[in-house]
């Protein structure tokens, strides 16, 4: 075994299969405390991946048991390193195709109990949880911090969740104002792993402002800024569209902000 990977919460270590071809087995990091809540961050993101398995848009599970499972292993880093080594070359075309996979892929997730009522929502959307598994193909992994949604039969509508710390850049109006979230704060971030793409980037990184910042201001409605010469009024309408996803992702009321089906359409009907 090889120890080729660690976030907050695991290690991943590449082993090999039966016959030869490369696994990931991923597993708690050794100095992170065990307890119930913790235990139950593991479970969740193994449900999920289990769930999930029938789509190619996520990352594959084999089998889990307590703080461990083996998943499929990928060597080709993630999309946010993607974007810094080749980001810039990347035509207006293949932009709109990685976007595309990325809203497709939040997309299955909501829609994996039934189409149009979200039942899960990733709560975590960055470009380090998409994986490149070859040819700027990227699936969705990380489901630690995922939040079930249910429904309230009587008033007809979905319950909200809560989530108690959320911290960086990427994070909605409402996740900052701590209100009660919907899946839509997963739109919301993946407006800001498409202004990744579109601008090489990090949300906030021209700005320059500090987290507080950052928080006060979203929630006061701003945005990163995408340059009018550049994107906004360019001659190249891929990339006027693709500027027109991202400002509906970052819409601020969640209600009026889309599904994520719905950017797909907007940009599958732009590539074509």
């Amino acid at each position: 075994p090889r120890r080729v990977n660690h976030g907050g919460w695991v290690e991943v270590w590449k082993l090999p299969e039966y016959d030869g071809r490369p696994v990931a087995l991923k597993s708690k990091l050794y100095d992170v405390e065990w307890t119930k809540r913790n235990f139950d961050r593991y479970r969740r993101d193994a449900v999920c991946l289990e769930k999930l398995s029938s789509s190619p848009l996520i990352l594959d599970i084999y089998s889990f048991c307590g703080v461990t499972a083996f998943i499929q292993y990928c060597t080709q880093g993630d999309l946010g390193r993607a974007i810094r080594k080749r980001g810039t070359s990347w035509t207006s075309s293949k932009k709109l195709q990685i976007a595309i996979q990325v809203m497709e892929a939040i997309a299955a997730v909501h829609n994996v109990d039934r189409e149009g009522r979200a039942s899960i929502a990733h709560t975590d959307i960055s470009t380090d949880q998409f994986l490149n598994v070859g040819e700027d193909n990227f699936i969705l992994n990380d489901f630690n911090r995922m939040r079930g949604i249910g429904w309230d039969e009587d008033k007809d509508q979905a319950c909200g969740f809560n989530v108690g710390n959320n911290p960086g850049n990427w994070r909605s109006p409402e996740e900052y104002r701590y209100d009660p979230e919907t899946e839509k704060i997963d739109v919301y971030s993946a407006g800001h792993v498409l202004y990744t793409m579109l601008t090489s980037q990090e949300p906030f990184e021209l700005e320059g402002w500090s987290q507080k910042k950052v928080r006060t201001r979203v929630m006061e409605g701003d945005r990163p800024h995408i340059s009018n010469s550049m994107y906004r009024n360019s001659d190249d309408t891929k990339i006027k569209e693709l500027v027109r996803a991202i400002d509906l992702c970052w819409e601020q009321d969640p209600q009026e902000r889309p599904t994520a089906r719905e950017i797909v359409k907007l940009l599958r009907s732009a590539l074509d």
